[in-house]
């Protein structure tokens, strides 16, 4: 391996979800201040450090939104819904009409209340279930195409003439110790017949799959072995393909994105950039962590001008309110980030930055903003004591919105002072 980085050469560590709220059983700190992170610390001391603001258009963030524009794209009107991203992510092409969404495999109760949104985070035999309601004739030469992502979550395709993306969400994306009753599919605008049609066949769906799953032998084994079965699915942010430059015509860099979840490897196939995924490289705490560093420093060495290393433990974490255990993957990541730094001093720029912040106090993502910083040759030091949220806002440090970072880092990378 070379011990140095190329001038030029971005490594950018995504650590979904990572800014978090105080935690009362962390002694009122969050998981990143309550972590011995020194690596963090030090990148920090002698780097720029921000806030970074993740919310869009609408006020909302979500890991697709964030990672665009951690890539500099952030117009929300162009840019693909998350059910265009999460196809994408699986290898689905879609074609002209189709309308895709993002779904989650989930636990409904007798009354079709949603009892768990990831079926106790499911992992193995989503792909028998994604087969037994994949090509289901929904009538009127509609067909449901159904693929399994990541863990729990679903790319749904409805193809056929005459559909439309302007329909609502049956997932209500809150988390809650009592059963929720999903929200009913509607057309966005009750004079568009394209979207009411959609509307229809989508709840059809739904409504359908339902007895297929509950008896399905994947779900039996799954209730013999006291698992929650994925009988049911929740849909969200309908859209259709919408194409993008690519990252090399639009920032004039090569990409290589190592990332376990279906999501972000369906951003940066958007963007047209390579991927790397292997079946050790989960979207989850158990993620081989130093298998993907070794893919990176390879990458690196191959000359790309952007590695990107996405890690979606913190989120997991901050989702299922652990932050006890978001203190230990915070402490391998520094590790990690010690690796990095003995082998790759000089020459390297780095960046860390997030999609979104999760709280792990309430289990869901928080518009709060997320710490961030780039350090290397062209990036000035903040001479800050601590990477974490608390000391970032007591410092004032500044907050960028959205692809301001990554503007920021493409300023760093061709020589441009640092911000006053």
């Amino acid at each position: 391996m070379s011990p140095t980085g190329r001038a030029g050469q971005l490594f950018y560590l995504v650590l979904d979800g990572l800014g978090d709220v105080p935690c009362a059983s962390l002694g009122g700190q969050t998981p990143l201040e309550a972590a011995t992170v020194p690596h963090f610390d030090e990148l920090a001391r002698g780097g720029e450090v921000f806030r970074l603001d993740m919310r869009d258009s609408e006020g909302l963030v979500s890991t697709s939104s964030g990672q665009f524009a951690l890539f500099g794209y952030d117009d929300d009107d162009s840019l693909p819904k998350r059910g265009a991203v999460e196809a994408a992510g699986i290898g689905l092409a879609l074609q002209t009409g189709d309308v895709a969404l993002r779904a989650n495999w989930a636990t409904l109760d007798d009354r079709g209340f949603i009892v768990d949104r990831r079926a106790g985070r499911i992992r193995e035999g989503t792909e028998p279930l994604a087969a037994a309601i994949d090509g289901l004739d929904l009538g009127d030469g509609i067909t449901a195409l159904v693929r399994s992502g990541t863990e729990h979550r679903v790319a749904l395709v409805l193809r056929g003439r005459g559909l439309a993306a302007g329909v609502t969400d049956s997932d209500p994306q809150l988390t809650s110790d009592s059963p929720l009753e999903p929200l009913s599919v509607d057309p966005l605008d009750d004079a568009d017949s394209a979207a009411r049609l959609t509307a229809a066949k989508l709840q059809l769906f739904l409504s359908r799959i339902r007895p297929i799953l509950t008896n399905h032998p994947v779900n039996q084994q799954r209730r013999t072995r006291g698992l929650l079965p994925a009988n049911g699915l929740i849909t969200r942010r309908a859209g259709r393909h919408a194409a993008l430059p690519t990252m090399e015509d639009h920032s004039g860099l090569r990409c290589l994105a190592i990332a376990g979840d279906s999501t972000v490897i369906g951003v940066m196939r958007l963007l047209g950039c390579e991927t790397l995924w292997r079946s050790s490289f989960t979207a989850n705490v158990d993620t081989d962590l130093n298998g993907k560093l070794a893919a990176a420093e390879r990458a690196l060495d191959s000359g790309n001008d952007i590695v990107l290393l996405h890690i979606k433990a913190m989120d997991i974490l901050s989702h299922d309110r652990r932050p006890d255990r978001s203190v230990a993957m915070l402490q391998q990541l520094d590790e990690l980030l010690g690796t990095l730094l003995s082998e790759r001093r000089h020459g390297l720029l780095i960046a860390i930055g997030a999609d979104h912040s999760t709280s792990s106090v309430t289990g869901d993502h928080s518009v709060l903003p997320t710490p961030a910083l780039i350090h290397g040759s062209g990036a000035a030091a903040s001479g800050i004591a601590a990477f974490h949220e608390r000391a970032l806002a007591e410092a004032s440090v500044t907050v960028l919105q959205r692809s301001a970072f990554f503007h920021r880092i493409l300023a760093v990378l061709a020589g441009a002072p640092a911000q006053p």
